[in-house]
């Protein structure tokens, strides 16, 4: 009897190193290793003897953090606040639960989270405004979207706006 069960899946993707048939003998048993987004698809075992075949498929889908916002645009700024708009990144397969706006300045060391209004950030939102800003500051924003999987990769960075005059 042939069981070798799901070789072709990973001969086809040329991963094999992700995937092993355990058991042993005539199990049909497949271990995906270190699973990836692109490891998801439709399964297919067959069995094959002298006198029948049959087969059976298994739908895998791989949740993983979203992918990174996209377009974040500074809508409008003023001395200590700016309004903020972006589009959702791919959910991977697990609805955004939040965002998070984050900030670089010539002032700043690496990536800064921001404080917010709503202070929670929802994860159907796509606007938000950034408070407490510094006056007369250059700043980059980014976006973050997490999910319950995780945290995902940053948008790409905003164009620089620099913030007005403190207001007297």
């Amino acid at each position: 009897m042939n069981s070798d069960c799901w070789t072709t899946c990973c001969e086809q993707r040329r991963d094999r190193d992700h995937f092993e048939n355990v058991g042993g003998g005539y199990s049909g048993d497949l271990m995906v290793r270190n699973i990836q987004l692109k490891h998801a698809g439709r399964f297919v075992c067959m069995v094959q003897t002298t006198v029948d075949s049959a087969s059976a498929g298994a739908d895998l889908i791989v949740r993983v953090p979203p992918g990174p916002p996209r377009g974040v645009i500074v809508e409008e700024i003023t001395d200590t606040t700016a309004q903020l708009s972006w589009s959702p990144g791919i959910d991977n397969h697990s609805p955004i639960s939040m965002y998070t706006i984050q900030a670089q300045t010539p002032f700043s060391v690496g990536w800064q989270a921001l404080k917010t209004v709503p202070e929670v950030i929802d994860g159907g939102a796509v606007t938000a405004t950034v408070i407490d800003l510094s006056p007369w500051v250059d700043y980059e924003f980014r976006v973050v979207a997490s999910n319950n999987i995780g945290i995902g990769e940053p948008s790409l960075p905003s164009a620089k706006s620099r913030t007005e005059e403190a207001r007297k």
